[in-house]
């Protein structure tokens, strides 16, 4: 999302992929103290959609969550879902659930990760510019 609306700016940040939601508030909670990243006010964490009701995301204003479950399940509902596009791109594929499906796609060659990404902002461009308002704050501050 980042690289789709500031192609420029992605490349002066640090973008740590870390895991599960509980583990990634537990590292910045941490940074909080330690600033072993950079200050609080530098460290912005994003998470899958399904965390965003859990009391880990809701008690910090530096946690935000993509607009979808996670990029995997919407991919999945998408192809599954009858997307012409996907079907055409990816012909037919046995029923997988939503990570199986999606490291099928990613090893067979079938679609990159970027382009996963790059056919998940184009299709669902309203949330996804949404959620890339988040960035604009974040990357430039109103002094």
């Amino acid at each position: 999302v980042l690289r789709k609306y500031h192609p420029v700016t992605h490349f002066q940040y640090k973008i740590i992929y870390i895991g599960g939601g509980s583990g990634v508030v537990d590292l910045m909670v941490r940074n909080a103290k330690e600033e072993f990243f950079a200050g609080k006010e530098n460290v912005l964490s994003i998470l899958d959609g399904d965390q965003a009701g859990q009391k880990h995301v809701k008690n910090f204003s530096n946690v935000h969550c993509i607009p979808f479950p996670s990029v995997e399940k919407q991919f999945h509902a998408d192809y599954y879902g009858g997307s012409a596009y996907l079907g055409g791109k990816l012909g037919q594929v046995q029923q997988l659930d939503n990570k199986a499906f999606y490291k099928h796609v990613i090893k067979n060659k079938l679609m990159s990760e970027a382009e996963i990404i790059e056919y998940i902002c184009d299709t669902h461009a309203a949330e996804t510019q949404a959620f890339a308002s988040i960035f604009d704050t974040f990357l430039y501050p109103i002094p």
